[in-house]
C-alpha cells in the first residue's frame, strides 16, 4: 500500500483554483529512488545515466530521451515516484460542487474523488466487499457512491452506510431466506460497518 505521509487532508492540496496534490519528490530523492533499482531492473540502476542530471542548472541536461518511452523505465517510475510521493489528481473544477464524484488514475491505481459538502476527498476506488470498481464515469449531485455488483453504499466520507442483501430493513422487511444464504455475514466475525468503509488515499 502507498505510505502515508503526515498532511491531514486525503490527497488533494488547494492552490487557488487548482485542486493538486502538487508538492514532488525533491529531484534528487526522485533520482535516487530510479537509481536504486539494481534488484529490480539493472538497465536503468548505472549511475551514469544520471550524472548530467546532477550538474549545476547551467550544465544539466535532461534525462536521456530512452525514458520517455521505455515501459520498463515509466513502471519503475510509476513505483517509485508516483505512488510514494504527492502527485496532482485532478483540477478544481473537477470537482468543485458537493456531490461531483470522479473517477483518477494515479501511479496505476484506481482512486476516486468526491467532494463531501465542499470537502475533497480521495479513496481506491475499489468496493470493500467484493473488490468491485465503483466509480466508471464522472458524476454530479451524488450523495451516496454505490457499488454496481451488490450495491454497497458509501457515504461520500467514505463510511460504509448501506449493505442489501446482508441486513433486513428498517420497516421489517427480511431478506429472503434463499438469497440471505448467499450473502449472509455470519461468517464474517464481528462485522462492523464502520470499520469497512472506504480506504482513504493519503
Amino acid at each position: 500500500s502507498a505510505p502515508v505521509p503526515p498532511q491531514p487532508n486525503p490527497m488533494l492540496r488547494w492552490s487557488g483554483y487548482r485542486a493538486a496534490r502538487v508538492a514532488r519528490a525533491p529531484t534528487q530523492r526522485w533520482l535516487a529512488s530510479l537509481s536504486y533499482v539494481a534488484a529490480d531492473n539493472s538497465r536503468w540502476s548505472d549511475p551514469s545515466l544520471y550524472q548530467a542530471t546532477r550538474r549545476s542548472v547551467d550544465e544539466a541536461s535532461t534525462l536521456p530521451g530512452t525514458v520517455y518511452h521505455d515501459k520498463e523505465f515509466a513502471q519503475l517510475e510509476e513505483e517509485r515516484v508516483f505512488r510514494s510521493s504527492w502527485v496532482a489528481a485532478a483540477e478544481l473544477c473537477d470537482v468543485s460542487k458537493p456531490g461531483d464524484v470522479m473517477p483518477v488514475n494515479v501511479g496505476g491505481a484506481s482512486l476516486l474523488l468526491a467532494n463531501d459538502g465542499g470537502t475533497v476527498r480521495a479513496f481506491h476506488n475499489v468496493c470493500r466487499h467484493r473488490g468491485a470498481k465503483l466509480v466508471e464515469e464522472p458524476c454530479s449531485k451524488r450523495r451516496t457512491i454505490l457499488c454496481p455488483y451488490h450495491r454497497w453504499g458509501y457515504a461520500l466520507d467514505g463510511r460504509l452506510i448501506a449493505t442489501p442483501s446482508f441486513d433486513d430493513t428498517a420497516d421489517g422487511r427480511r431478506i429472503p431466506e434463499h438469497i440471505r444464504q448467499k450473502f449472509c455475514t455470519s461468517h464474517v466475525k464481528d462485522f462492523d460497518k464502520s470499520r469497512n468503509g472506504l480506504f482513504p488515499v493519503r
